[in-house]
């Protein structure tokens, strides 16, 4: 079991803290922050600041959904990424 809690954690962490942290610093820096890095971290990041930029609702083929405007769209977007 503690495996599962550890990987739990991992996840949490990698979705709702580094993700929203490396799209605030992508933001920031515009972009320039992720030359500095090697090839693997850079497709690493982008595709971190990709999903952040996904419309809250959408589906795999990215058709529907909205960005997220409010507080509460967000808390939605929290909730899908756990059904």
């Amino acid at each position: 079991i503690e495996h599962t809690i550890q990987w739990a954690k991992d996840w949490f962490n990698g979705n709702f803290t580094k993700r929203p942290a490396n799209c605030d610093q992508f933001l920031k820096t515009d972009g320039e922050f992720v030359e500095a890095l090697d090839p693997i971290q850079k497709i690493r990041i982008l595709r971190d600041v990709l999903d952040c930029f996904t419309p809250v609702g959408s589906t795999e083929d990215k058709v529907g959904g909205a960005f997220a405007a409010t507080f509460d769209d967000c808390i939605a977007w929290a909730r899908l990424q756990f059904q």
